[in-house]
C-alpha cells in the first residue's frame, strides 16, 4: 500500500509541476512583451511631442514674421497714403498772377524798398496786391514765382526774393560796365508756403530799376497742400 501511495504522490508532482511550469513561462513573456510595447509606445508618443513642439514652435515663428511684414506693409502704406494726399493738384478756384513796373524808372530807391509792381497783366484769386507789391497765399500749397529785372546803361540794382521777412534769394542785373547796353536777370523760385504767408521783391542796397514793363514779377500755385 505505501508503495502505491509513493507511487500515485510522484505523479500528482509531476502533473502539478507539469502544469505550473508553462504557465509560469508564459506569464513572464507576457509580462515582457506589454512592457516592450508600453516603452515603444512611450518612445514614439515622445517623438510625437517633440515633433509638435517643433511645429508650434516654427507656426509661432512664422506668425511673428508674418506680424512684422504687415507692420511694416501698413507703415509703408501709411506713408504713402499720407505722401499721395499731401499734395493735391489745384482743382478749384485759380490762383496766379502777373504784374509789372509800368514807370519809365524806380530812381533812388533805399535799402530793403519793397518794389510795386502796379500794373497787374493777370490776377486770378486776388492774391496779389498792385498797391503794396505783396502776394498773399489764399491757402497753404507750393507755389512758383518768377522775376526778370532790368537795369539800364551804367546802372545797377540788388534785389531780393522775400518770403515772411526772410530773404530766400537774389538778383543781380548789372549793366555798370556798360554805356548802350542794358542788363536783364531773371529767375524763378518754388516754395512751399502756409495760408496767408506773404512774398515780395525787395532792394538790397540802394539803386534803381528799369520799368516800362521790363520788370516783371509773376507767380501761381501748383498744388495744394493738406
Amino acid at each position: 500500500m505505501f508503495g502505491i501511495f509513493l507511487l500515485i504522490s510522484a505523479s500528482v508532482f509531476q502533473v502539478l509541476f507539469a502544469d505550473n511550469i508553462p504557465c509560469n513561462v508564459d506569464y513572464v513573456e507576457l509580462e515582457h512583451n506589454v512592457q516592450d510595447l508600453v516603452d515603444k509606445k512611450t518612445a514614439s508618443r515622445d517623438h510625437e511631442m517633440e515633433a509638435l513642439k517643433e511645429r508650434v514652435y516654427k507656426t509661432e515663428r512664422d506668425i511673428k514674421e508674418q506680424d512684422v511684414k504687415l507692420k511694416t506693409l501698413s507703415e509703408t502704406k501709411r506713408q504713402l497714403s499720407s505722401t499721395s494726399k499731401r499734395f493735391v493738384m489745384n482743382v478749384g478756384s485759380p490762383v496766379g498772377f502777373m504784374a509789372c513796373v509800368s514807370p519809365p524808372n524806380l530812381l533812388n530807391l533805399t535799402d530793403r524798398h519793397t518794389i510795386v509792381f502796379d500794373k497787374e497783366i493777370t490776377n486770378l484769386g486776388g492774391a496779389y496786391l498792385n498797391q503794396t507789391g505783396v502776394f498773399t497765399a489764399p491757402i497753404k500749397g507750393l507755389y512758383e514765382f518768377h522775376l526778370t529785372a532790368m537795369s539800364l546803361p551804367g546802372r545797377h540794382q540788388y534785389l531780393s526774393f522775400v518770403r515772411d521777412g526772410v530773404i530766400i534769394s537774389y538778383l543781380y542785373p548789372d549793366a555798370i560796365g556798360s554805356t548802350v547796353s542794358v542788363e536783364t536777370a531773371g529767375s524763378q523760385w518754388v516754395v512751399e508756403l502756409d495760408q496767408g504767408s506773404e512774398v515780395w521783391i525787395e532792394t538790397f542796397h540802394a539803386g534803381e530799376i528799369h520799368g516800362n514793363c521790363y520788370t516783371v514779377f509773376s507767380g501761381f500755385l501748383l498744388s495744394e497742400m493738406i
